[in-house]
């Protein structure tokens, strides 16, 4: 039997799948050099000193604007959260009172400890 010829599309296919094994291999070679690592190294340590500067020139910039930075915000933020979780702890132990107390009008009123005068004085 002759082997059938290739359509275009599966020699297209079969070029971009060669392709990408070669780039593929060239690729994990180049990566696993000392080369590619150290400049990786010096990328992330030039991109990490960059923030830094940058974050600082922005707190700088919102100081200067009196408006709050994003550490103010979140200490905000904590300490809103802190008076909300303390203020449903007195919530909850408001409504447990509550639910133990009986009515006002349940309630013996204070002990009598006068007593209504005998006396008709008149004038």
């Amino acid at each position: 039997m002759a082997d059938k010829p290739k359509t275009p599309d599966e020699s297209f296919r079969e070029m971009v799948t060669d392709w990408e094994r070669n780039f593929d291999k060239f690729a994990n070679q180049f990566m696993g050099t000392e080369t590619f690592t150290r400049g990786m190294n010096q990328v992330q340590d030039t991109q990490m000193v960059m923030r830094k500067m940058f974050q600082d020139f922005m707190a700088k910039q919102l100081e200067g604007a009196n408006m709050p930075s994003r550490e103010d915000v979140v200490n905000l933020a904590e300490t809103v959260h802190g008076l909300d979780r303390r203020l449903a702890r007195i919530e909850d132990l408001l409504a447990q009172v509550l639910s133990n107390a009986t009515p006002a009008r349940d309630r013996p009123g204070p002990p009598r400890t006068k007593k209504p005068s005998t006396s008709t004085g008149g004038v």
